[in-house]
């Protein structure tokens, strides 16, 4: 489509507009038929769940990997690489997508997912398996919030909240069903099936993407007077700030993983990873303040109301999730005895529970317009249910553990979508690409650096707890890492119930983590402000409110 230079602010404001899309005539290539929208819909749905289970299907298959590589000492890696380059590649993502179209940057990124994928299926080395997910991380980080720009480009800003809340019950399925799709690939067909799945997954969704949808213009049209396209786009890109922040996030999450871990918190490795980190993100503040608009995150946005306290907010509630989601199932394996995929069943209640609320949540936005009370009241049932949780013992009985997980799930569904929506909300057309990719950086961020810090604190804990008990024949340090499988085979049986104490007692120290993380997320709940996705348009409310406002 070619447009004079006079016409180009006008492409501006209908770039990614969602209410004036939503309301383009029948004739307009980017507002899909309801026949189209739902197509394209399914086919997001099922890139996302592919995205989704990459997170936890690879849980399961360590074990077998490490004997086919013999590579014990790189089981790290093949989880945290993926988080590092997804990290670090997040708000790139976001600001590529303000310069080309998000169609044509969801494409390449679904390449890039797909080639990964493909690399860490085939390799025969460990150091491949690691380059291929360090490969499919840089993909997924972009599908992640390319997901959420295409939504919003397909329909009103009212009913993407139903969209979303099926988006993210759709995530946590996956969540649930990953760690069990994995454990079947391994044990019936081969690890590489962990990977191999997503080729079908994406291939699927990227016919129905490539052929039905229609994207708009991107918010930033090169002025012909001002020089080469590409030169203007790099200019926009701001290289210096994206490598700062990509060094700065790298630096923080390898100190926090190998800090006590690979070695102790004092070593000058860690204390120089701190060092630098702190240096690259305050060379990277420095350079955002100076450019100003040209800013990877540019200074009005980082300083919006809306984008930071939506942003503490999705990094305290995906943190408390993320924590409950990892050592729930390990204390079903320990104190109660159940066994990988029992655990998963165990976990049942909560998923249903989030797949549920999501939908509805969804569903109660679009009807009322306000996504704000079900934020507050998602992370109010988050802080009540991890509180509950801390009463957990070796006899918890079932009613208990299902409740608690129904509430959690409850609160996980109505609240952790909306910040995404509420960026789409509150910011203008221009900076929702980089809004949502905050938001989603944010949460990823949370999870990591918070699920490392329980970690540490469960694996402290329980080396304390079971070198207090003084157990016959048992070496604390050996039976933390063992791993939880193996509890009951090191433990003689009459003291095993101690044992279990000890196990107990360390697992709910780290639902007090979530308690107090769902609590900031109360908190900042305060702070947004109450925007209706009924009434925004064209890049004001109804009451005449400016979106953006801080």
């Amino acid at each position: 489509m070619s447009v004079s230079a006079a016409d180009s602010s006008g492409i501006e404001d209908r770039a990614i507009d969602p209410e004036k899309i939503a309301h383009e005539t029948p004739n307009d290539a980017s507002a899909p038929t309801q026949w189209r929208q739902i197509v394209i819909l399914l086919a997001l749905y099922l890139v996302m769940f592919a995205v989704a289970l990459d997170n936890t299907i690879l849980a399961p298959a360590l074990p077998v990997i490490t004997d086919d590589f013999h590579s014990l000492d790189d089981i790290g890696w093949y989880s945290s690489v993926y988080l590092l380059t997804m990290c670090a590649t997040q708000i790139l993502h976001g600001r590529l997508c303000t310069m080309y179209s998000i169609k044509w940057v969801y494409m390449m990124n679904l390449a890039i997912f797909e080639i990964g994928s493909v690399v860490s299926a085939a390799t025969p080395t460990s150091v491949g398996l690691i380059f291929g997910r360090a490969i499919t991380g840089i993909g997924a980080a972009g599908l992640l919030s390319g997901t959420i720009l295409l939504i919003a480009a397909s329909m009103s800003l009212q009913h993407q909240a139903t969209a979303l809340g099926i988006l993210g019950g759709l995530k946590g399925a996956a969540a649930v069903a990953g760690p069990l799709m994995g454990g079947a690939f391994t044990d019936k067909v081969s690890w590489r099936w962990c990977f191999y799945i997503n080729l079908p997954l994406g291939g699927v969704g990227a016919v129905a993407i490539l052929f039905l949808f229609h994207a708009p213009a991107p918010t930033f049209v090169p002025d012909p007077a001002k020089g080469s396209p590409l030169k203007q786009r790099l200019v926009q890109l701001d290289l210096e700030g994206t490598i700062l922040f990509s060094a700065s996030i790298i630096c923080l999450l390898l100190a926090i993983e190998w800090g006590g871990a690979n070695w102790p918190w004092s070593n000058g490795r860690i204390i120089a990873l701190f060092v630098i980190f702190g240096v690259t993100l305050m060379a990277f503040c420095i350079v955002q303040a100076k450019k100003k608009e040209l800013a990877m995150i540019p200074p009005r946005v980082a300083g919006n109301r809306n984008v930071w306290s939506c942003g503490l907010y999705s990094a305290m509630l995906g943190a408390a999730f993320y924590i409950l989601v990892y050592y729930l199932p390990i204390w079903f394996q320990v104190i109660k005895g159940a066994s990988a995929v029992r655990s998963g069943i165990m976990n049942l209640p909560m998923l249903v529970s989030l797949i549920v609320l999501s939908i509805l949540s969804g569903a109660l936005v679009s009807a009322m317009g306000y996504y704000t009370p079900t934020m507050i009241l998602g992370c109010i049932l988050v802080l009540i249910s991890t509180a509950l949780m801390t009463t957990f013992t070796p006899d918890t009985g079932t009613v208990k553990w299902a409740g608690y997980q129904v509430i959690m799930g409850a609160g996980i569904g109505m609240g952790a979508q909306q910040t995404v929506l509420a960026m789409q909300a509150s910011l203008p057309p221009k900076d929702v690409p980089v809004g949502t990719a905050l938001m989603i950086f944010y949460q990823t961020l949370g999870g990591a650096v918070f699920l490392i810090v329980a970690q540490n604190l469960f694996q402290h804990e329980l080396v304390e707890r079971l070198t207090a008990r003084s157990i016959p024949g048992v070496d604390a340090s050996n039976v933390a890492a063992a791993g939880a499988t193996e509890v009951r085979n090191l433990v003689p049986a009459e003291y095993l119930g101690e044992a279990l104490e000890a196990y107990n007692g360390a697992v709910v120290r780290t639902f007090y983590i979530s308690v107090a993380l769902a609590g900031v997320a109360v908190l900042a709940t305060f702070v947004p402000e109450w925007k209706s996705v009924k009434t925004v348009k064209n890049g004001e409310d109804e009451e005449g409110i400016e979106r953006g406002g801080s």
